[in-house]
């Protein structure tokens, strides 16, 4: 009798502990359940405050309407016997662009037009080049050449000028998509990548200084329109980055200046700041 209450004694403590165990078991997984269940009512919170403020954002302004870009041209040419440019060939260009803001984000697009000019410094004036066949007779080519100003004058002294230089106007339609950041006032950092094309609208040579077709000392001014034979059109691609007022601005031509087979192969990099007042 005494064993037998000894028996159903350990089999009760045993129970017990099973049950113990299987308590603590099922107690261990609800607190499992309940913190992954408050992590995802955090979360949850959290993704609506966020939802929320994305809903109280407001839609970015605006901005950068009017850009005025100060430049200086980098001219690549082939074969570069030709022409020589100066080191700094300055430039300028004014654009008006509509912007558009994309939904709520800091990204936009924007378009317009606006007109832009580009020089070479050179000491060679544009002329056509001429060939001469069997028979001694001298013939204009469909070929724009450069040739040297004259270094003396007749009477030995140096032949002296001021400027002389190849301008090339154009009217063009810039394509933007841009992004800044954003504050209470005005838009910060800026950049943007585009697409630019144009049509050219005008070409010159002007020369300022001894008059180097009489061979004389005797100051000049001179101007010679249309250029033949450059390409009608152009295109390249932008760039530009900064903060707020100033910002550096990169185009890059992808075009000739001349026709194909009808000049030298020159191209251009046009390095600058752009100025963006609003």
């Amino acid at each position: 009798m005494r064993f037998r209450l000894q028996a159903d004694s350990v089999s009760l403590s045993i129970k017990l502990i099973t049950e113990n165990k299987t308590e603590m078991t099922i107690n261990c997984h609800i607190r499992h359940f309940l913190t992954i269940l408050t992590f995802v009512i955090f979360s949850g919170s959290i993704h609506s405050q966020t939802s929320s403020d994305d809903n109280l954002k407001p839609k970015m302004t605006k901005q950068e309407h009017f850009i005025v870009d100060i430049y200086s041209d980098i001219w690549t040419i082939k074969p570069d016997s030709i022409l020589k440019p100066e080191a700094t060939n300055p430039g300028a260009a004014v654009f008006g662009l509509w912007d558009n803001p994309i939904g709520k984000s800091n990204f936009s697009l924007a378009f317009g037009i606006g007109i832009s000019a580009h020089n070479i410094y050179t000491d060679k004036f544009p002329g056509d080049r001429f060939r001469i066949d069997t028979a001694g007779y001298i013939f204009s080519e469909e070929f724009t050449t450069f040739y040297n100003i004259p270094g003396t004058l007749l009477n030995g002294d140096k032949l002296e000028y001021k400027k002389n230089k190849i301008s090339v106007a154009y009217v063009d339609v810039p394509v933007e998509f841009r992004f800044r950041t954003r504050s209470l006032e005005k838009a910060k950092f800026r950049a943007a990548i585009g697409f630019r094309a144009g049509v050219m609208v005008g070409s010159k040579n002007k020369y300022k200084g001894d008059d180097y077709v009489n061979n004389t000392d005797h100051q000049i001014k001179m101007k010679t329109h249309d250029i033949p034979f450059i390409l009608p059109y152009r295109y390249g691609i932008t760039a530009r980055v900064g903060y707020s007022l100033l910002n550096l601005s990169v185009y890059y031509g992808l075009t000739k200046l001349f026709e194909k087979d009808k000049g030298p192969e020159i191209s251009n990099l046009s390095v600058g700041i752009s100025i963006i007042p609003f």
